[in-house]
């Protein structure tokens, strides 16, 4: 036992115990921690990691210090969403809703389609000390998410959807704070909703390098400032300040120095809360949050990720983190690190070294490549205690059943892919290609497969798309011919040329069609708190930005058309249209070119196997 010292204070708890070298290493493991020398060597632990602290006291099994931080527990027997409407709660939600109630990290791994959102959406609206809200989720659900609280939401909130609708990402900003501050002047519950791709980015800086002049005996400074008026102003003023065109940056001599720090005061009168370039980083930082809810939490899963390491910040800030999906952890059981940092980082620590050691036995070359998963009940263990799972009552899915429609290349396109396939695996074998970038140049393959080559002139260096062949063109206008005109069916790619001819044919068909994906300017898909709704009956859905969140049921009809090459969204493109509403026998339809790399890929999603890394194994690649 160690004897552990608390004391607590508005926003945190000061710690001292007895110095000890791997008590010292756990505590470092806390979100938010730090050690303060100037209050007497102790250590200050935020009150949003609370659950983290308490799990640190009890490996020192120190009751007494135990009951000093620990949270008013209440029965959750006795807990039930009043505040709520539509449908009584099926026996798993208000399982899941109970489980919720006393805890600071949770994960909901709950089947696509068992009402996880009426889960969440129910907590916030009962739970007393819950007033903002911040969900992150994919882009194309947004919008439903502000649907949820409205279809099971039986308290009025103020809702602020932060996506292109609402404008660039400052001016999403703005539109946030507005929310915020209204809610609260009516004493509402704020939601906030963010997409994944914008959560972490942060206002622009004024950088600033000292640079030596020619002479070796003055300097300059190389000034590289966002694009406002005020720095044309200000530096085209400046005489000691000249413009670089193809640096696009300002170079200012070093008797122009007063110029610089007048930018930078301005600019950081501009990123500040007040200011009209406040970074949307800072204000989900700032915004003091009681919950955050990371809707298809797999999105973490990438420990070096951007919104991986920004939501590992964020969940030091917010006291309850609330993971909600289907598959959490789709490819291998170290994508269970980036998901648990943001949730809780004292359940593995904050270095992906050291998790990967513990859980992996590594070997290749540099002692990269996983050679085998070790220790896997330990890891099962430690995340279950975030993990609720329970089979929904009554959740029975429609039978589904797989058809591959085999096709061939023409003769002179075979001769074009198996050179490229040769050029293309004798970089692998000399490491030219690895993981890093084999998504794109396996993605010429995938190319030529779907129909079309992007080809480099050699004397304008311009790039242009050819035409190759039509083979799944005309494959899925048969397709498109063997359904009636009323049947939807949802058709998944991987490239917006695939997009296109997928409207083509639809269009030759007498369908209307629309699409999910990532392109401005197209004819988008009607969707109604992330279901599909509208009068189109083709929805051409691109794999890496539309296959998570959305309720496309009432198509039992799938179509690949090219393939992603991620497991984890393969899977969750299935479950768009076999899932609890669903009624119909569901099929899906696969357009896989016989001796391509179509084949490959599709052998190695049905073993479940990572994609890339089962590609690059072929090409003789051991890392």
């Amino acid at each position: 036992m160690i004897s552990i010292s608390v004391e607590e204070l508005p926003l945190s708890y000061k710690i001292r115990f007895p110095y000890q070298k791997e008590a010292v290493e756990r505590i470092k493991t806390i979100p938010g921690r730090q050690f303060r020398k100037d209050l007497g060597n102790c250590w200050l632990i935020p009150k949003t990691s609370q659950r983290a602290l308490e799990r640190f006291i009890d490996w020192a099994q120190d009751k007494e210090a135990l009951k000093e931080i620990q949270r008013p527990y209440v029965d959750p027997a006795s807990v039930y969403p009043t505040r709520s409407k539509g449908e009584k709660p099926w026996k798993h939600q208000m399982a899941a809703f109970q489980y919720l109630w006393n805890r600071q990290a949770s994960l909901l791994e709950l089947k696509p389609g068992s009402g996880k959102s009426k889960i969440f959406v129910d907590y916030c609206l009962n739970h007393p000390d819950v007033r903002r809200v911040l969900i992150l989720c994919p882009k194309s659900f947004v919008q439903g998410w502000q649907a949820q609280f409205e279809k099971h939401g039986g308290a009025p909130v103020m809702c602020a959807c932060l996506d292109d609708m609402a404008g660039t990402v400052v001016q999403r900003v703005q539109v946030g704070l507005r929310v915020m501050a209204d809610a609260q002047r009516r004493n509402m519950r704020a939601v906030v909703v963010v997409n994944y791709d914008v959560c972490w980015r942060e206002a622009e800086v004024v950088q600033v390098h000292k640079q030596q002049d020619s002479s070796q005996t003055g300097f300059f400074y190389e000034v590289h400032v966002p694009d406002e008026p005020y720095f044309v102003e200000l530096f085209g003023a400046e005489k000691y300040a000249t413009w670089d065109t193809r640096a696009k940056t300002w170079i200012v001599r070093a008797e122009g120095q007063k110029s610089i720090q007048e930018a930078r005061a301005y600019w950081k009168q501009q990123t500040s809360k007040d200011g009209s370039a406040y970074g949307m980083a800072d204000f989900l930082l700032d915004a003091q949050f009681d919950v955050v809810g990371y809707d298809e939490v797999q999105r973490l899963r990438g420990a070096q990720t951007n919104v991986s390491k920004f939501a590992h910040r964020l969940g030091a800030s917010i006291s309850v983190r609330i993971g909600l999906s289907g598959t959490p952890f789709p490819e291998t059981p170290l994508d269970s690190f980036g998901v648990c940092r943001a949730l809780d980082a004292s359940l593995f620590g904050t270095s992906f070294v050291r998790f990967r050691s513990q859980y992996a036995q590594m070997g290749g070359y540099g002692n990269y490549k996983v050679l085998n998963h070790i220790n896997q009940h330990e890891l099962r263990a430690k995340i279950d205690t975030l993990r609720f799972t329970m089979e929904p009552e009554g959740y029975e899915l429609p039978p589904e059943q797989d058809v591959t429609i085999p096709l061939v290349l023409p003769e002179k396109v075979q001769r074009l892919y198996r050179t490229l396939e040769t050029e293309l695996y004798a970089k692998v074998a000399t490491g030219e290609i690895y993981l890093a970038n084999a998504a794109v140049a396996f993605g010429k393959l995938q190319q030529v497969c779907s129909g079309y080559i992007v080809v480099e002139d050699s004397d304008t260096a311009e790039k242009k798309l050819t035409a190759l062949h039509t083979r799944k063109a005309d494959a899925l206008a048969d397709l498109f011919d063997s359904i009636p005109l009323t049947q939807s069916i949802v058709v998944i790619c991987r490239f917006h040329y695939d997009l296109a001819q997928i409207h083509k044919i639809a269009k030759v068909a007498g369908r209307e069609s629309a699409e999910v994906s990532g392109r401005s300017g197209r004819p988008h898909a009607h969707i109604d708190g992330g279901v599909w709704i509208g009068p189109e009956t083709v929805l051409a859905v691109q794999a890496n930005s539309g296959v998570e969140g959305l309720d496309l049921t009432r198509a039992h009809i799938m179509c690949y058309y090219s393939y992603g090459l991620e497991l984890g969204k393969y899977t969750q493109s299935r479950a768009r249209i076999r899932r609890a509403g669903q009624k119909e026998p569901c099929t899906y339809y696969h357009l896989v070119i016989q001796g391509g790399i179509d084949k490959k890929i599709r052998v190695l999603l049905d073993k479940k196997q990572h994609v890339l890394q089962g590609l690059l194994k072929e090409g003789g690649v051991t890392n």
